[in-house]
């Protein structure tokens, strides 16, 4: 029988490795466990029957290309570990480890590749092609997975296990049949054009008309950041990028141009002048001048308090990484490992606690300490564990401030509709936002504080201005001092 008691918040760690070490012994025990931790905590991100081309974004943040490359290297780990076990431990790895990963790896890396193939396609890449036919390569891939799954473990012992149909749900209900994701292929041009493309938007440059502008540069988070030149035919001739200001590195400097090209552009803070400014660079191929603005922020921030520090209007932080931890006599909050969307989350015991008065100097909080180079009105956004009004008493509830001013409480349940809860099974999260004045730039002080038990609370993001799309919302900043 199952019993809770049996498994208390400091021992979740050690169900996974002493699972593994009943079923493949000892040695591998801890390698084994942090494999199926990790690809639980990613599949449960966004459920793979709920994945589709636009889940994360191609153009904010590096989301798609970090969400590909943690499950690409999770399933390279998966096949390293699978070559050093013995052979009577083969097919029971392979069922119970081994496909499980590389099959969840293998569709994000599908849906992400057939995104960006459309994406290149209104950009007119000549690449656009070759993601098509990586595209197809990956549905195959999964269709070999299966098989392998159904014939080649234990002689067939599983066969028809892996059947149901799992790629192209548009509801609920499971498809007839795996759907390849629209594709598309695009008739390559004979002359050449190059073009740019830069983080932040799907927009290109293609001529001197349209400069583009990178996300701000600065010596906290963004020193370096890379942008795609591109071509719209398949050999290119060369080009060369220059620029005048001797604080920007750029590398290559010159290069034969194949399709797609990566350019990081870095930043030397030491030459670099203070406060906002704009370089510019320039792609020269023949007569074609495409200039692209490299805006840059270079301000220092004071070590102590060691707060985040905020990059280009937004700091974001893991709610379990709080500067000061104010527990009460009978309320203590606590770290619980790998359950959130990025990092861990953290809650308050007992769960049973009544509800509390925030703002009161012994009422439970967590508070963070942000370095915000301007003032302004900044929209506070929570992601929260899913959790539903158990208790039937009108919502779980937090509250949270800035600085001195009075507590806002948020209801997480408030809105009772179906498609909010929809929302929030399908994202494994609430957002809540409220909004904040900030007076002033510098150290600013952020707190949330216990209302009701039971909240779990993941991450927060400040903002001054919109936060640009993506699904797990902007990556943790850096602390000062890190």
């Amino acid at each position: 029988a199952w019993d809770p008691s049996d498994w208390p918040l400091e021992r979740l760690g050690d169900y996974p490795r002493t699972w593994a070490a009943e079923q493949f012994g000892p040695e591998h025990a801890s390698e084994i466990a942090d494999l199926l931790t990790t690809y639980t905590k990613f599949n449960a991100r966004r459920k793979p029957e709920l994945l589709e081309p636009g889940t994360y974004s191609l153009i904010n943040f590096g989301e798609a290309d970090r969400v590909v490359a943690d499950y690409n290297a999770l399933a390279d780990r998966a096949t390293a570990l699978r070559a050093k076990l013995p052979d009577s431990q083969h097919d029971a790895y392979v069922q119970l480890v081994w496909f499980p990963i590389q099959a969840a790896a293998n569709l994000n890396e599908l849906y992400v590749t057939a995104a960006r193939n459309r994406l290149y396609a209104q950009q007119g890449r000549a690449s656009t092609n070759a993601l098509a036919d990586h595209a197809e390569q990956l549905f195959e891939r999964d269709a070999e997975l299966t098989r392998i799954y159904h014939e080649d473990i234990a002689g067939g012992k599983w066969n028809h296990m892996m059947s149901q149909t799992h790629i192209g749900y548009t509801y609920w209900q499971q498809p007839e049949q795996n759907s390849m994701p629209e594709l598309v292929r695009i008739d390559i041009p004979e002359a050449a054009r190059m073009g740019v493309s830069v983080p932040g938007t799907a927009d290109v440059s293609i001529g001197p008309d349209t400069a583009l502008t990178m996300p701000v540069f600065d010596p906290y988070t963004r020193s370096s950041q890379t942008f795609d030149v591109f071509s719209t035919v398949q050999s290119p001739p060369d080009f060369i990028i220059s620029t005048e200001k001797d604080w920007v590195d750029i590398v290559p400097v010159r290069t034969p141009l194949t399709t797609d090209l990566t350019v990081t552009v870095s930043i030397d803070w030491a030459k670099a002048p203070l406060g906002r400014t704009t370089a510019q660079m320039w792609l020269d191929k023949g007569s074609t001048r495409i200039a692209v603005n490299i805006p840059t922020n270079n301000f220092e921030v004071p070590v102590a308090g060691r707060p985040f520090i905020e990059t280009d209007g937004i700091v974001s932080f893991d709610a379990s990484d709080a500067h000061q931890v104010i527990n009460s006599d009978e309320i203590t909050w606590r770290v619980i490992p790998h359950l959130g969307r990025t990092g861990d989350s953290i809650t308050m015991f007992p769960v049973t606690s009544p509800p509390q008065v925030p703002g009161t100097p012994s009422s439970p909080s967590l508070n963070y300490n942000v370095y915000v180079t301007e003032p302004g009105t900044y929209a506070a956004d929570v992601t929260l564990a899913p959790s539903l009004d158990f208790r039937g008493k009108g919502g779980l509830r937090y509250a949270i401030s800035i600085n001195d001013e009075a507590p806002q409480i948020v209801n997480i349940n408030e809105d009772t509709s179906q498609g909010a809860w929809k929302t929030s099974v399908a994202d494994y999260a609430h957002v809540r936002r409220t909004e904040h004045a900030i007076s002033k730039a510098g150290l600013q002080r952020v707190k949330l504080w216990m209302v009701d038990p039971a909240v779990v609370f993941q991450h927060v993001t400040l903002a001054r201005g919109p936060v640009p799309d993506s699904y797990l919302g902007p990556p943790s900043s850096v602390k000062a001092g890190d």
